[in-house]
């Protein structure tokens, strides 16, 4: 047997009584949602109130570390600045000392130049001490040192240009000249029986004609008795004129070995004045030297006219040229020690 069953049907009290309580239902869940939601974002932003604020406190901790270190850098700023002062300065006074002690330098190599030239008259080694002190003025390569590298070229050119005698060749002739006076010959003197026609230091009797009669007695007394006057009057005679008797009794080879001597004496005199640059005392050495040996000796030899030939050549060498003047660059020099710091530097550090 079949049972149908049927499903009441509801009233219409009964549908608005479920609808209402579906919305009820429905409000009391979104309530209970906005109330949720409500709470998550209260808890939310409270969240982000308190990290807002950790952050806020880092970044005012951090903003005082930057402080901090902005002060720091300033202070290391400030004592790089010092230390850059303070080194910029010790450069200034090395190069200032650099630039003296070179300038000093120069100086001394320049005065060695100056002996060089009027105490030992050395032209090749003046110009070897010119030329350093030139080099180093152009290793500063400082354009205040352009005067002072003009004044040395000028110098070195000047220098390059003089006449440079060759003092160790003409001492060499001397010394060769020396060697040979032994050897030159003499000027010979003609024997005064020569000159005279008798004997010498014998004197004609007073009666020349002689008899052939043999002498009587009284003839021989007066023959003896003129004879030890007249031997009389002769030492009487000399003895009155000494340098005729010092001449008589002087004899060749006294005469030979004192000319000798006195030419040597006066070659030997004319090489000092060579070696020391003493220009008349070398020309008046040769000078008499020639006069000796043109008075005492036989010009007519060969021996003698080649050394009067020699004689002439050296005696018209000019062995003290004129020399340039270094004063203009002891002046540069002076006035650049003279200089301040300051320049000196600018200088520097523009190249």
């Amino acid at each position: 047997m079949n049972t149908e069953q049927h499903t009441p049907i509801p009233t219409p009290s009964q549908k608005h009584s479920v609808a209402a309580f579906f919305f009820i239902t429905l409000a009391l869940f979104l309530g209970l949602g906005a109330l949720g939601g409500g709470f998550y974002l209260w808890q939310q932003l409270e969240t982000s109130k308190q990290q807002i604020a950790e952050q806020n406190k880092m970044l005012s901790t951090a903003l005082k570390q930057l402080e901090t270190t902005d002060n720091t850098l300033d202070k290391q700023q400030e004592d790089l600045s010092t230390q850059q002062h303070a080194l910029d300065r010790l450069t200034t006074l090395a190069n200032q000392r650099d630039q003296t002690l070179l300038l000093a330098e120069t100086e001394y190599l320049v005065r060695l130049a100056y002996f060089s030239l009027h105490f030992e008259h050395n032209i090749p080694q003046a110009i070897l001490l010119l030329r350093t002190a030139n080099s180093r003025i152009e290793s500063a390569h400082n354009p205040a040192f352009l005067k002072l590298q003009a004044a040395l070229t000028k110098n070195m050119t000047q220098l390059q240009g003089t006449p440079q005698p060759d003092i160790a060749a003409m001492l060499l002739k001397l010394n060769a000249f020396t060697m040979e006076i032994r050897q030159l010959p003499l000027l010979v003197a003609k024997p005064a029986s020569q000159e005279t026609g008798g004997s010498p230091g014998v004197a004609a009797t007073p009666d020349t004609n002689v008899s052939s009669a043999p002498p009587s007695i009284w003839r021989k007394g007066w023959d003896k008795t003129w004879n030890t006057l007249k031997t009389i009057v002769v030492i009487k005679r000399e003895e009155a004129s000494t340098p005729q008797m010092m001449k008589e009794l002087s004899t060749p080879a006294v005469n030979r070995a004192e000319t000798d001597e006195q030419l040597e004496l006066l070659l030997a005199q004319a090489q000092w004045a060579l070696i020391h640059t003493r220009s008349n005392l070398y020309v008046a050495s040769l000078n008499q030297a020639l006069a000796l040996l043109t008075s005492s000796y036989d010009v007519t030899a060969q021996p003698t006219r080649a050394l009067l030939e020699g004689l002439n050549e050296l005696v018209k060498v000019n062995i003290h040229p004129p020399i340039p003047d270094l004063t203009p660059s002891f002046e540069f020099i002076r006035a650049l020690l003279n200089q301040p710091t300051e320049p000196l530097q600018t200088a520097e550090t523009g190249t």
